[in-house]
């Protein structure tokens, strides 16, 4: 559900007309496979350390 979500909000984006949103645009696209395994596991690729 989280990649259909994600891809129907990238498709609104790009339809937009303001060009500060492809930059968005391409950052997600950039990210994709990490931001959706965020959402699905509530997991990062950061190392946190206290």
């Amino acid at each position: 559900m989280a990649i259909l979500r994600l891809a129907k909000w990238d498709e609104k984006v790009r339809q937009v007309v303001f060009k500060s949103f492809n930059t968005i645009s391409r950052t997600t696209s950039i990210h994709y496979q990490n931001i959706i395994n965020y959402f699905e596991n509530r997991s990062t690729n950061a190392l946190a350390e206290f």
